[in-house]
């Protein structure tokens, strides 16, 4: 649970929040304090700082940041071992850079999956980026270990004259698109897989029937299950992995069913959501486009320079 957002606030809860026990001694300058709001040893800090800060399922998490609110023009912004950064809207990253700086990351920078197609919106989302860039003088060091992650596109919706099958989210929590035969499946939290519906759970890309994309790392897409299991031709609508699209969705069949109608799988990590490309108009079947991949780091045109020993999913340029 995160702490109070006004009023009175102690160096115990903080400490608690950060890990610590209670009662027991504490600083603002104890690394497990000054993570909760990304702060360097030694840094200037008030208990206000720490308004609605906390961790999510045991991690360090901020969202939709700007670097400026942290560090002057020219410093070196720091993220800790244990941390998210994340975006829950495609359109914000969750880390602007926005001043002359370093950026070093220890963990993992991801975007917002672009939500899955419905039966009113048949195109899948685009997925959002995980930094932009809108200064120039920016140095980005993604150490061993780290991630920056763009968001996965969605998924298309199958539209048909009987019903839907909405597309998969894009992982980086975007949320399956309801259909007729599968309703929406979210997109999961922090570290978690999204809701998987008439698919498994996905920590990657969410499958074809309107299943949610997670927030997990590195987050295997999902796969359908009984009785849509395993259709031909292989793959159909399956969500990705971490850096593989979605997908394609369609007209399909397995042992179970001669007709199956499904939705385009949520994009991986920095991958394109899965479209529809074939139009079997008898049937109501309309091709459709799966949701672009979210960018790595978005440069606004800005140069850069950019060091990297970790995983970057998505675009750089």
């Amino acid at each position: 649970m995160a702490l109070q957002s006004s009023g009175t606030i102690s160096l115990n809860q903080i400490h608690i929040e950060g890990g610590g026990s209670t009662g027991t001694a504490a600083n603002l300058n104890e690394s497990d304090i000054r993570n909760l709001i990304f702060k360097s040893s030694g840094a200037s800090m008030s208990f206000s700082d720490f308004y609605s800060k906390g961790k999510v399922n045991g991690l360090f998490q901020l969202q939709e940041i700007t670097v400026s609110n942290f560090i002057t023009s020219g410093g070196t912004f720091e993220i800790p071992t244990g941390a998210y950064l994340w975006s829950d809207d495609t359109t914000v990253a969750s880390l602007i850079v926005d001043i002359p700086c370093t950026i070093i990351n220890n963990s993992i920078i991801m975007g917002k999956g672009g939500a899955g197609g419905t039966i009113g919106s048949t195109a899948g989302g685009a997925g959002g980026p995980a930094i932009s860039i809108t200064s120039t003088g920016v140095t980005i060091t993604n150490n061993s270990g780290s991630y920056i992650l763009g968001g996965g596109g969605g998924g298309a919706g199958a539209t048909l004259s009987a019903g839907t099958s909405g597309g998969g989210g894009g992982a980086g929590g975007g949320a399956g698109g309801a259909g007729t035969s599968f309703s929406s499946g979210a997109g999961g939290s922090i570290g978690q897989p999204g809701v998987g519906v008439g698919a498994t759970n996905a920590g990657g890309g969410g499958g074809g029937g309107s299943s949610g994309g997670g927030r997990q790392v590195p987050g295997a897409g999902g796969d359908f299950v009984a009785p849509y299991a395993n259709p031909s031709p292989s793959g159909i609508g399956d969500g990705g992995d971490a850096g593989v699209a979605g997908g394609e969705g369609g007209l399909g069949s397995n042992s179970n069913y001669a007709q199956l109608f499904f939705g385009g799988g949520g994009g991986g990590w920095g991958a394109a959501g899965g479209g529809i490309s074939i139009n079997v108009g008898t049937l109501g079947l309309l091709a459709a486009s799966g949701g672009a991949a979210g960018a790595a780091i978005n440069p606004n045109g800005n140069a850069y320079t950019l060091n990297n020993s970790g995983t970057i999913h998505g675009s750089t340029t």
